[in-house]
């Protein structure tokens, strides 16, 4: 059998992943239970129940926690990196992945995209998932940047930039002009140019060497009009990232903008 995909089929704490036949092309489909419980340090790592010796079956369950966790460690290694996680992911083992990344959010809580990608296998349930997070921890940023991010895949721009204002408040300096650089591409999404503007070039006094930042920038003053100044914001994008298509294409534009003018 060869891995198709995976995905949400409709039922509560079920993925169902999808399996085609090598040889005569049938599919079938694997219902795999996943907990949307939030993490907890040495809790099961299979139903999320509290475990008073990690080295006996979970009573609710009955799937040992020792086993598991030397399984991920020899897959992920320890912590677990999201990057093995996602490799397991792509080879179909969709549930051990998912019980990679509740140890990594066991051991790491601070991982903003582990919170993130256990979010999107929760596929509808991701944001409420999410809040109860931030419910219990309100001055976590990890939690906070992972809504943000999760909204914004959902073109929920609106309610991304007041999570994104929330993490501002928590953050530290070194943390801000990232956040703010997210914060700028949504505002532009919003059409909200001259805020886009304001956060960008606020971004860019803490980084100015990263080609997309100034592709913001860029977007914002054409937004506004000022296609000389978005002119030579892109061309400072394509200085620091020659290969970036859509920086590329924005340049092109914003000359011949320029020559009909």
């Amino acid at each position: 059998m060869r891995f198709e995909r995976y995905g949400n089929v409709g039922m509560p704490g079920t993925i169902g992943v999808s399996w085609v036949c090598r040889q005569c092309a049938k599919r079938s489909l694997d219902l795999c239970p996943m907990h949307s419980e939030l993490p907890s340090p040495g809790m099961c790592l299979n139903c999320a129940a509290a475990l008073t010796d990690p080295n006996a079956a979970c009573p609710a369950c009955g799937v040992e926690r020792a086993p598991l966790v030397a399984a991920i460690t020899r897959a992920c290694g320890s912590p677990p990196t999201l990057a093995a996680a996602f490799e397991l992911i792509e080879d179909g083992l969709i549930r051990l992945a998912a019980n990679a990344i509740d140890l990594r959010l066991e051991l790491v809580p601070d991982d903003g995209d582990a919170w993130l990608a256990k979010a999107e296998m929760l596929g509808e349930h991701g944001v409420g998932w999410l809040r109860r997070a931030i419910a219990r921890e309100p001055n976590a940023l990890a939690q906070r940047v992972a809504l943000y991010g999760l909204l914004g895949q959902r073109k929920d721009y609106a309610g991304a930039v007041i999570e994104i204002d929330e993490a501002l408040a928590l953050a530290a300096p070194d943390q801000r002009p990232r956040l703010l650089h997210a914060k700028a591409e949504l505002l532009c999404s919003l059409e909200r140019a001259q805020e886009g503007l304001e956060a960008i070039d606020e971004a860019l006094l803490g980084e100015s060497g990263i080609g997309r930042w100034h592709y913001v920038r860029g977007w914002a003053l054409g937004m506004l009009g000022e296609l000389e100044q978005a002119h030579a914001a892109m061309r400072r994008a394509l200085e620091l990232a020659p290969d970036d298509g859509p920086t590329q294409r924005a340049l092109a534009q914003l000359d011949q903008a320029l020559a009909l003018d």
